[in-house]
């Protein structure tokens, strides 16, 4: 029989996942800058653990904002508005509300993540920042999409 200590068949993916009980600004940035994606889980009902997953492959857009370049056809669409309007780092609360609201209550992003996500988005730490990207409804003001996300 094997142990559950032992390692991964050759060729197979190493674990993703490890765990924390820390959630200090500095711990999570310095997690995001070593490449883990900082995510959250609840194990009982007092208990949130963060969950560090280091991404075997990930996407990650290794430019500056300012060297993003859009394809024609997408950027005469955008010059044109299409009633939507796009924004950074504006609404970070209600961009972590829309994704709870989307994804469910027991998502990743329980109380002491968002805390500290905010915390690294006014002051950014180990050179980590997190960031918010939103679509605005021209029409309504209202926020109909976002994502979070974090520079190093």
């Amino acid at each position: 029989s094997s142990s559950s200590s032992s390692p991964p068949p050759s060729g197979a993916d190493p674990p993703e996942f490890a765990w924390a009980l820390s959630f200090s600004p500095p711990f999570v940035s310095s997690l995001a800058y070593h490449g883990f994606l900082p995510m959250s889980t609840q194990i009982f009902s007092d208990l949130i653990c963060l969950l560090p997953k280091l991404h075997v492959s990930r996407c990650v857009l290794p430019c500056v904002m300012s060297d993003l370049r859009l394809e024609s056809g997408l950027a005469r669409k955008a010059r044109r508005g299409r009633g939507y309007a796009f924004s950074s780092d504006s609404c970070l609360p209600a961009v972590v509300e829309g994704i709870v609201a989307q994804h469910g209550r027991h998502c990743w992003f329980y109380q002491p993540l968002v805390e500290a996500f905010a915390a690294l988005h006014r002051s950014p730490q180990n050179g980590v920042r997190v960031h918010s990207s939103e679509l605005w409804c021209k029409e309504t003001g209202r926020l109909v999409a976002g994502e979070v996300g974090y520079s190093v």
